[in-house]
């Protein structure tokens, strides 16, 4: 699953992975109880968000020139900085992150974004 080259497609499938992941800790939650059954979703969640990450910073650095990598890098670290007070103060209003049932309108949204920008950009691909 891990290229040296890593295409759009194969972003959004982990994508699509970590909100699978996410998606099962509520039914998981109201049947057993087990913090440690919620524990595995959630970690699996952040291994896939984890191969994510290494897969889109060796996206940005394979498709850019490498004149401009230091301010292509400095821009994403800066915009993803400046966003997440913003983030947290929305999700923190948006969301009682105490209630489980969140985590699967979290992940069902994670899954249904994905397949549809997947969709998408093979729509788009096609015509080119």
């Amino acid at each position: 699953m891990i290229k040296k080259t890593p295409t759009t497609n194969k972003l959004l499938f982990l994508i699509f992975l970590d909100g699978l992941a996410l998606m099962p800790s509520e039914r998981i939650y109201h049947l057993s109880h087990s913090i440690i059954l919620v524990a595995i979703c959630i970690s699996l969640f952040n291994f896939f968000l984890s191969i994510f990450n290494i897969q889109f910073m060796t996206f940005v650095q394979v498709r850019t020139d490498m004149n401009y990598i230091g301010r292509v890098f400095g821009t994403i670290f800066s915009v993803a900085i400046l966003f997440m007070p913003i983030g947290t103060f929305f999700f923190k209003f948006a969301f009682n992150l105490q209630n489980p049932n969140n985590y699967f309108v979290l992940g069902s949204l994670l899954t249904f974004i994905s397949i549809i920008t997947i969709i998408l950009n093979t729509i788009f691909k096609s015509k080119n």
